[in-house]
């Protein structure tokens, strides 16, 4: 990612929730030749930026979180986060470049052995390599990669009725 992007990204996360508060639009400049706008509506909100480079997106909201291709929400989930992060800069031949990348935060009343368990199971079953996994403490974690359809991260950990989980996942 470079410098424009890198800069402007973490202030970007800290602003999309301000525009929920407006109910409106908000926008203004960044270092580096870059500008940001900050739109809500539906179930969320959307931050873009713009730079000579091309074009970031940001959303959230409960729909707004796609999961890797072959995955779904564990059953019985509940939704507490979403965020995509679409990188639409331009290639030199002209095609689209970047990538995207999507957090996922639920609940569930399983145990978080049980949740990793789904998605490894999911994951295999939709040709992901599983690249990691481990159990410490309650904690269990996952890691899985597929060729042309990027990888994604899951942690799970005990909460206060269940599990609390978050699935990260991106592609180029």
């Amino acid at each position: 990612m470079s410098w424009p992007w890198r800069a402007a990204l973490p202030v970007l996360f800290c602003l999309a929730p301000l525009a929920a508060a407006c109910g409106s639009r908000t926008a203004g400049e960044l270092p580096g030749n870059a500008a940001y706008s900050v739109e809500s509506g539906g179930d969320g909100n959307a931050t873009i930026v713009r730079t000579t480079a091309g074009k970031a997106v940001i959303s959230d909201g409960e729909t707004a979180a796609a999961l890797p291709a072959g995955l779904a929400l564990f059953p019985g989930a509940t939704v507490t986060a979403s965020s995509v992060v679409t990188d639409e800069r331009a290639t030199g031949d002209g095609e689209p470049g970047g990538g995207e990348s999507a957090l996922l935060s639920f609940t569930s009343a399983a145990s978080p052995a049980a949740i990793a368990g789904f998605y490894k199971a999911a994951a295999l079953r939709a040709g992901y390599r599983i690249d990691g996994e481990m159990t410490t403490g309650g904690i269990a974690m996952l890691s899985a990669a597929r060729p042309g359809a990027g990888g994604f991260t899951l942690t799970a950990s005990p909460g206060a009725n269940g599990s609390e989980a978050t699935l990260i996942a991106g592609r180029e």
